[in-house]
């Protein structure tokens, strides 16, 4: 709903367009309503590509479509969040050193009311603050591991996460095991939103024998090669796939147990 900033005098709005940066000057015009709010000159906006990387080249902090130096969160300056509008539908976080406060310092320095899916690549499983992550990003629809994943991921989803989850994707690209707490995986997934899926995705080499005995005596296997309308799992790795769903009348067994 907008803000009545529209009848603050009209010296007054020439005033608050004056001190304002220019992506304040911008908020203002969509807080109104009404480009016209910040007279005498209208902010105007260049959106970007729909991928872009905040990294250094030549020494430089820049925008590109590659990742390959990537930069901090420290680089993200008051000079940037002026000019920049950042509204992120999509954020990769690129090997990125995790702080207890990292989400919440990235919540204050990026517009994230709009970014739906995270994915986080690291060389080893990331220490991620579970509780500022939903508390910081309440659309969090998608969460994605391109790296081993974090120790407790499915007990801290459990106790921290403030809305459903559509995804969650666990890219292993190693030849250890899966080793899941099958009971606590059905618990994960009775949480989340109805058609949610577990995407697991491993090297072909990699033995999931154990994985799949286990998920067989909780789970059904399902054999449509459209996705189940239940919560469901699938184990991607090479030209092969399995999908695993927790039909409806398990979901009243279980909560009987």
């Amino acid at each position: 709903m907008p803000y009545p900033i529209s009848k603050l005098p009209y010296g007054l709005r020439c005033r608050l367009a004056e001190l304002a940066t220019q992506a304040e000057r911008y908020r203002l015009q969509i807080a109104a309503g009404d480009p016209l709010i910040c007279p005498p000159k209208l902010q105007t906006i260049d959106t970007s590509t729909s991928n872009l990387a905040l990294q250094y080249e030549n020494g430089k902090l820049v925008f590109t479509e590659l990742m390959e130096n990537v930069a901090d969160l420290r680089d993200v300056t008051s000079e940037l969040v002026d000019n920049i509008i950042f509204d992120i539908g999509i954020m990769w976080l690129n090997r990125i050193t995790f702080t207890p406060d990292f989400f919440k310092q990235l919540s204050t320095k990026m517009m994230v009311t709009n970014t739906k899916h995270i994915v986080i690549n690291s060389d080893n499983p990331p220490s991620v603050n579970f509780d500022d992550l939903f508390c910081d990003f309440l659309y969090l629809k998608d969460l994605t591991f391109m790296c081993a994943a974090p120790k407790d991921w499915m007990a801290d989803i459990l106790r921290f996460q403030r809305h459903k989850l559509q995804n969650v994707s666990l890219v292993k690209l190693m030849n250890d095991p899966f080793d899941f707490d099958v009971d606590l995986l059905i618990k994960l997934l009775k949480a989340q939103e109805p058609e949610f899926c577990l995407w697991i995705h491993t090297l072909i080499s990699c033995d999931i024998s154990m994985l799949r005995d286990s998920l067989s005596n909780k789970l059904s296997l399902w054999e449509n090669a459209k996705p189940p309308p239940f919560p469901h799992i699938v184990i991607d790795f090479g030209y092969f796939s399995y999908t695993y769903f927790l039909p409806p009348f398990k979901f009243r067994v279980l909560d009987l147990i």
